[in-house]
């Protein structure tokens, strides 16, 4: 009959047992319910780069589809608390790591704050901008803009933690209008193309400088923006053909003819481990 014993202390142990695996986090989103996609991640990770740049404080971002699989269901707050230890988030001397949990499909969160922030981000102000930035958001299916404005919203609290939340959304500063700038950037391609279609090539190497500087204006603008990054290789594209014919015009006189390749940049992105903090259960938790 030993074997009761042993039947008993299983089934009391079984609800402590967690039912999800803690996957390992890297710096700073880990999509695991795959709900962003790669500008969105690029966008995230560079905010909360910033972050840790500007007070050491690490915000770790976490999806995933549900708190239950087929051996049982999780609590959220234990599952959250164990999943931020385990994996560091934080620096270890100052304990000042942060962690955004979403479940998609049972649609709950979980704000996490490690112990050297609970002072600049409480559980009254991590359920605020939970409320105000992530659920409106997430009803409306943009994932992407609810963890961006809550990861941006807590990085503005942990640089300045007496500031109030006001009553519209604390949203990220919208860049200025560039208008003029464009407008500029049109000229200059027109000059370029005038020069080399009259084949004034001492005129081109005076608007170079402002190319090259548009150029790099415009495709630091793209990487963000679809929109912009096709529009610059479509206005690169027709400069190249029109140049390329200009020159080999040019040089079929001089009798050599050179092109000239380069290259190209690389986003900005998460990646590696933390910094070994741990969390005391500070944060809330909600549903949307």
């Amino acid at each position: 009959m030993k074997i009761i014993p042993i039947i008993l202390i299983i089934l009391i142990a079984f609800p402590f047992v967690s039912a999800l695996n803690k996957p390992q986090l890297q710096k700073y989103v880990n999509d695991f319910a795959n709900v962003l996609d790669y500008d969105c991640e690029n966008k995230i990770n560079s905010i909360a780069e910033k972050i840790e740049s500007d007070s050491t404080a690490e915000i770790a971002v976490v999806t995933m589809s549900s708190l239950c699989n087929e051996s049982g269901c999780d609590d959220l707050e234990k599952y959250a608390n164990e999943l931020f230890r385990e994996n560091g988030i934080g620096k270890k001397e100052k304990n000042n790591g942060a962690m955004v949990l979403v479940f998609i499909q049972d649609r709950r969160y979980r704000i996490e704050v490690g112990y050297g922030l609970e002072g600049n981000i409480p559980d009254i102000v991590t359920h605020q901008v939970a409320e105000k930035y992530m659920v409106p958001e997430f009803k409306a299916g943009n994932y992407c803009n609810g963890l961006y404005y809550t990861v941006y919203n807590l990085g503005e609290y942990i640089k300045n933690p007496e500031e109030k939340i006001q009553t519209d959304y604390n949203k990220p500063p919208e860049k200025l209008s560039y208008l003029g700038f464009y407008i500029f950037a049109i000229i200059i391609a027109f000059s370029v193309i005038q020069i080399v279609l009259n084949k004034s090539w001492e005129g081109l190497i005076f608007v170079m400088p402002f190319v090259l500087f548009i150029g790099t204006f415009l495709w630091s603008e793209g990487k963000n923006n679809k929109t912009i990054l096709f529009a610059v290789l479509l206005i690169l594209l027709v400069a190249i053909i029109i140049i390329v014919k200009g020159l080999k015009q040019k040089n079929k006189r001089s009798g050599f003819y050179h092109i000239f390749s380069g290259g190209s940049g690389n986003g900005s992105g998460g990646g590696g481990s933390f910094g070994g903090g741990s969390s005391g259960g500070g944060g809330s938790s909600g549903r949307w």
